[in-house]
């Protein structure tokens, strides 16, 4: 029997996370349902337990926090992540495993389709989330339109070989860049989704400037190392194109001769450290890779 793992990471989520934990439980009776809580103030903690999950508590605040405890804490057959604000349909969760036990794909992400009777988009949400998803599609050559879905399923050795550093939203990033870097096999399906009712207590915990910020960070700082040649090479490029500019376009007796002089000096330290960096990356890549290869994907 396949031993499926769902982890719903929580944080002041008592109005939800009951319904949650009972969807899932009727979609998928033989999995192992944890809650992981990250320090509610609320009821979500007795709630979940009264829903028959396990409750385990993170004290370091942040999403990405959570979901690497739980990564490295659990073991399992195929992995399902969710948030635990009912805004996702549980009723997909059996073929988002079938996919990773079948089909042998890796990570499958839920694209999100809004239901008809959903409460209003958050403003600026919908329009950045396609542009980091174009962004993420372009950067690293990867399928899909809603990188930023907090409901997915993975095998085992995807977890276990994932090396993320996320504490918070931009853990669905690094996740995108490290299936990326292994040559992991990626899919997805469409699934209904439910905007949050921004009610009271019950609303979402991110905050949509700060934590884009935060996840654009996350993207660059993932593509210098999944493609440095690339990084390095377009800031070289625009030194070079910068320091040109300024020598064909103003007078020597205003331009001076040391600003585009110290513009080719910028271009070719980025250059060299773009080389210096890509033989470096190889290496790790291979590491990488090869430690997602020896794991298996059952839990023996």
């Amino acid at each position: 029997m396949t031993d499926v793992v769902v982890i719903i990471p929580t944080r002041n989520e008592q109005t939800n996370v009951a319904k949650v934990v009972g969807d899932f439980r009727s979609c998928l009776p033989s999995a192992r349902i944890y809650v992981y809580d990250n320090m509610s103030t609320d009821r979500t903690v007795e709630e979940a337990r009264q829903a028959g999950a396990t409750v385990r508590m993170v004290r370091t605040v942040g999403k990405g926090n959570v979901i690497l405890q739980a990564f490295a804490e659990l073991d399992g057959d195929v992995f399902i992540m969710v948030d635990g604000d009912d805004t996702y349909d549980a009723q997909v969760a059996p073929q988002l495993v079938s996919m990773v036990v079948g089909d042998g794909v890796d990570l499958v992400v839920a694209e999100r389709v809004r239901a008809t009777d959903s409460a209003p988009v958050r403003r600026g949400h919908e329009s950045g989330n396609r542009a980091i998803s174009l962004l993420v599609s372009r950067l690293f050559k990867t399928p899909g339109s809603d990188v930023l879905s907090g409901y997915r399923a993975m095998s085992r050795r995807f977890v276990k070989s994932f090396p993320g550093t996320a504490t918070g939203f931009e853990i669905e990033v690094q996740m995108s860049a490290h299936a990326a870097i292994v040559a992991a096999a990626t899919s997805s399906i469409r699934a209904t989704y439910r905007e949050r009712v921004q009610v009271g207590e019950n609303k979402s915990k991110l905050r949509t400037f700060r934590d884009g910020f935060r996840i654009l960070f996350s993207i660059f700082r993932s593509y210098r190392q999944f493609a440095p040649t690339r990084f390095f090479g377009t800031g070289a490029l625009i030194s070079f194109a910068a320091a040109l500019s300024l020598y064909i376009t103003i007078p020597d007796d205003v331009r001076g001769d040391a600003a585009p002089y110290s513009l080719l000096v910028a271009g070719l330290v980025l250059f060299s450290a773009g080389v210096i960096l890509t033989a470096l990356t190889r290496v790790q890549r291979q590491q990488l890779r090869l430690a997602y290869l020896q794991l298996s994907t059952i839990n023996h």
